[in-house]
């Protein structure tokens, strides 16, 4: 993966942390404005490797939505995995975004533990 350098933040919203979703905040402060969609996939933490998770079905899709972030650089997604994933065991987790910018995906991530 080529995780992003840009000068973004990411970050999960207080209290918004389930085992089947969690709102991220995504601050961009780049001068020219990042594109950021609704896809994204989660890996589980096993013995320090990051393991992309299956989903438990086929039938999923996200739309192809392009989001920017507001007058203050700031952004709110709620990311729900509970028809792509299900219920998260207990674990280290982190969801991963992809953003597309010159013709190239860049990944951003953010950690969290269930």
């Amino acid at each position: 993966y080529f995780y992003s350098d840009e000068p973004i933040r990411y970050e999960i919203k207080d209290n918004t942390l389930t085992s089947t979703s969690m709102v991220i905040i995504i601050e961009d402060l780049n001068d020219e404005k990042l594109v950021f969609g609704e896809e994204f996939y989660i890996e589980k933490k096993d013995n320090d490797k990051w393991i992309i998770l299956d989903p438990i079905t086929d039938d999923y899709g996200f739309n192809e939505m392009g989001y920017l972030v507001g007058e203050d650089n700031k952004l709110e997604m709620k990311q729900d995995w509970s028809r792509l994933y299900g219920k998260l065991d207990k674990g280290s987790y982190r969801l991963v975004k992809n953003i597309y910018r010159d013709n190239q995906f860049l990944y951003i991530s953010v950690e969290f533990d269930i």
